[in-house]
């Protein structure tokens, strides 16, 4: 037993199964806290049976998994700024009835979901939220960004944060390169609190040619937003 999960990560063995008791969960470091990290091997983290919740207040990062390793979230609520990034993946990371919920800061505007060159991601009944922001901040969280990368939704909801004008809200998707395949899902776009300048776009194709093909699933911009931008 640890009540330090990240000693729990470093210390399991490739392939290990980490029941996570209910509670507040933040990485080493003081004031600021590091991310949780899975770093290069197979891993499984889910919530033990019963409430309270499981909640990371610091971040996850799963990077480095090799092909034929496979990472396995299941269960958990993640908040914080930049609340999960998964990058540099050969192998599968699977989030299943996992909450990301942004949270804006008053200087920046962030992105709640950081997906960067890997091979198989996939998210199955999954609430992906981007940030609502502070009052009077010129800020907002977008929720999901993927650069070369391979992306599945099933049964899950990705919503970009409001704004509060003047800046943009945030878009629910954006995909640099890469595939993403959506079954049963809805992407949509964050609205404004004050209609000023439009809502965020739902699903952003961007540069590198990203092909995305959609299956009993809705994308919507958020209130005066488009739902698929150019």
């Amino acid at each position: 037993d640890f009540s330090n999960l990240q000693s729990a990560i470093d210390t399991a063995a490739d392939g290990d199964i980490l029941l996570v008791r209910g509670g507040s969960y933040a990485g080493p470091g003081f004031p600021l806290q590091a991310p949780m990290t899975i770093d290069g091997k197979s891993l499984t983290i889910q919530e033990d049976v019963g409430p309270p919740a499981v909640l990371l207040t610091s971040g996850l990062v799963v990077r480095n998994i090799g092909a034929g390793q496979r990472v396995v979230v299941r269960g958990i609520t993640v908040s914080c700024n930049v609340e999960l990034v998964v990058e540099d993946c050969a192998g599968v990371v699977w989030f299943e009835d996992v909450i990301v919920s942004g949270q804006c800061t008053p200087f920046e505007s962030v992105t709640s979901t950081l997906i960067d060159h890997c091979d198989q991601v996939i998210f199955n009944r999954c609430n992906l939220i981007g940030g609502s922001p502070f009052a009077f901040a010129e800020t907002t969280s977008n929720s999901v960004h993927a650069t070369q990368s391979k992306v599945h939704l099933y049964d899950t909801l990705v919503t970009g944060g409001e704004s509060n004008g003047p800046v943009p809200s945030a878009y629910g998707m954006r995909m640099d390169g890469g595939l993403l395949m959506a079954s049963g899902s809805t992407i949509r776009g964050g609205g404004t609190a004050n209609q000023i300048p439009c809502g965020g776009a739902g699903l952003w194709l961007a540069s590198g040619f990203p092909k995305a093909y959609l299956l009993d699933t809705t994308v919507t911009g958020g209130e005066g937003g488009c739902g698929l931008a150019p």
